[in-house]
């Protein structure tokens, strides 16, 4: 009974009608179990520190760094600065230097054809602007001295705000000259200055303040308070020629009578090689209206060669 059970079964599959016991049913397809084998994934290559693109930062104007990565030859001072240079003793700093030599002609007590020669150091930051220069003139006509003076100058802009065209200054100034009535003339003020126009091409700066004067060694030898008007001019002509004019008013503060006027002026024309030398032609005037029997005006102009470091 059982055989034929079986084979009633196998002939009814066989011939595609489902068999005739509801007990029995066809097994469904093949699946593999979820624990089935499958390739293990490929490994992932360790991910190790790359160097940092040497190739992407941007420096602006005042020498800040553009990327926090890069710390290039300008931002770190160069590593073989030479002995007279600023990066050499002063380290990570954006200074500017540069040496003048040169011929001049001085109308004043004496008129000749003379040397003149001095230089300046500059640094600007994000709060500050600091400004040094020194300059020296000397004349002989045979054995006989004509011109001997020399200046020095100082001044310190604190820069308040990008937002805001209002600065804070300080300025000091020495000046000797062998043909004065004193021996050494100091000076030392202080005050505000307003930037009226800033781009690239143009900047005008007015300041107003006031401090002290003395000369030692003459007539008057004694500190006589005085004011401070003056303005500052640069402009840019072209990629390489600059124009400037600085001019100072220092009235006595008691007697607006009695008083001494700075002007300095100049252009500088970058030379296509090399290229750290400009050619600078430039005039100061330095009037004084208490020279006590002394040429009250001294006027120094010149042609020289500047050597930017």
């Amino acid at each position: 009974m059982a055989v034929l059970i079986a084979w009633t079964a196998l002939t009814t599959l066989v011939a595609g009608q489902e068999p005739p016991s509801s007990e029995w049913a066809p097994s469904s397809p093949w699946s593999p179990p979820p624990t089935a084998w499958a390739p293990p994934p490929a490994p992932t290559p360790a991910v190790e520190d790359l160097p940092a693109p040497s190739d992407i930062a941007t420096k602006e104007d005042d020498g800040v760094l553009g990327g926090p990565w890069i710390l290039d030859d300008e931002a770190i001072g160069r590593q073989d600065a030479d002995w007279y240079e600023p990066d050499y003793w002063f380290g990570v700093t954006p200074w500017k230097t540069g040496i003048e030599l040169g011929i001049n002609g001085s109308a004043g007590n004496n008129e000749a054809v003379s040397i003149r020669t001095g230089g300046y150091m500059k640094r600007k930051s994000r709060f500050s602007k600091f400004d040094y220069s020194i300059y020296y003139n000397r004349t002989t006509t045979g054995e006989v001295t004509t011109q001997n003076n020399a200046m020095t100058d100082i001044r310190n802009d604190w820069l308040l705000d990008d937002s805001t065209p209002w600065t804070l200054f300080a300025k000091g100034n020495l000046f000797y000259d062998q043909f004065q009535a004193f021996d050494l003339q100091t000076n030392g003020n202080s005050g505000v200055g307003y930037q009226i126009w800033k781009d690239p091409a143009i900047a005008l700066m007015v300041r107003t303040g006031g401090g002290a004067s003395r000369e030692f060694g003459g007539p008057d030898n004694e500190w006589t308070p005085e004011a401070l008007f003056g303005f500052e001019y640069e402009q840019h002509i072209g990629e390489t020629q600059k124009f400037y004019a600085n001019f100072e008013y220092y009235p006595q503060v008691q007697n607006f009578n009695q008083y001494r006027i700075v002007t300095d002026a100049g252009w500088e024309i970058e030379l296509s090689k090399p290229s750290n030398i400009s050619l600078k032609i430039s005039a100061s005037d330095r009037y004084d209206s208490t020279s006590f029997g002394a040429e009250p005006n001294l006027l120094n102009y010149s042609m020289m060669l500047l050597l930017k470091l």
